[in-house]
């Protein structure tokens, strides 16, 4: 939201493009077309947003470049910003290609519009930096959370000098709150920024690796109910035998029946996975390898069990 509204007050536009699938909190004029909550429950978007605030958000697929450049065509003086996770993690772990997004940096080169980073959730994931720094795609504004706030909430932004000084006291764009800087989740991000060293990072990417090689034999072995697909510590289940998708609109309309099976059957062997087949799964420092095994062994019998 203050991401949003610090892009609109830099270039002094109103317009956002957003991506079907990708979530950016419950701000109204981007809860349009909009993460695994709405995927789950199978609606567009949250009744009690005014039309209004819905007609300042342009929508386009995930991985169309012509849709995006025919939205800069028909409004490119009006985008204030192109708002995207660079690894949309709301909706399935849809990858997407780094020519992809180098084409949204040049649309926004090109038509003074700001491109802005959703990395709540992949921000301090990767030992090389954040994803942007991995896709080689430099925005204007990044967005982060979740990870730099310990397991408590915390949300944070950041930008070049020259639009960071349009945000209140040095300039006119409104910025405060009652969490805004809160101690407690300041010093609980502070420690686990300091905990993720290159040996944690080695130790995740270590964990992730077995994971995948224990994982992905299990479901061909069953036909490939579900493809496996992992960046880093981020993993997910993607329903179907197809390659994994890149838009949110590829992914199958049973996934929730079939996802919900293995999910209540992983449940009964004592393994929790996230309870929507859109949301994605997260290796942690404290996990170790029996629990990598454990659950992967458990995922075979409960597919056995399913006849797949």
């Amino acid at each position: 939201m203050s991401a949003v509204r610090l892009a609109r007050g830099y270039t002094g536009r109103d317009l956002l493009i957003k991506f079907e699938g990708c979530y950016h909190g419950h701000v109204d004029s981007l809860m349009v077309s909009s993460g695994s909550g709405l995927a789950t429950f199978g609606i567009a978007s949250s009744p009690g947003i005014p039309q209004d605030t819905v007609a300042t958000t342009l929508v386009a697929p995930l991985d169309d470049i012509d849709a995006v450049e025919y939205l800069f065509n028909e409004h490119g003086d009006d985008i204030a910003a192109v708002v995207i996770e660079p690894l949309p993690a709301n909706n399935g772990l849809l990858v997407q290609r780094h020519e992809y997004l180098a084409k949204l940096r040049e649309f926004c080169d090109k038509h003074g519009a700001l491109l802005i980073f959703d990395e709540v959730i992949s921000g301090f994931r990767f030992k090389d930096g954040s994803y942007g720094d991995i896709c080689g795609v430099t925005p204007d504004i990044t967005a982060l959370g979740k990870v730099i706030g310990g397991g408590l909430p915390v949300g944070a932004y950041g930008a070049r000098s020259e639009i960071m000084e349009n945000l209140s006291p040095l300039g006119p764009v409104y910025q405060a709150g009652t969490l805004s800087g809160n101690p407690l989740a300041m010093a609980a991000g502070m420690m686990t920024l300091d905990l993720l060293d290159d040996d944690a990072y080695d130790r995740l990417e270590e964990l992730g690796q077995l994971l995948q090689s224990k994982v992905e034999p299990v479901l061909e072995k069953h036909g490939n109910p579900m493809r496996f697909i992992r960046r880093g510590s981020l993993f997910w289940f993607s329903p179907g035998s197809e390659e994994p998708p890149a838009r949110a609109d590829l992914i199958p309309k049973t996934a929730g029946k079939l996802y919900s099976d293995v999910h209540k059957g992983l449940l009964e062997k004592g393994y929790m996975l996230a309870p929507s087949a859109y949301e994605i799964g997260f290796i942690a420092t404290v996990h170790e390898e029996q629990h990598i095994l454990g659950m992967v062994q458990a995922l075979d019998e409960v597919l056995a069990e399913m006849e797949w």
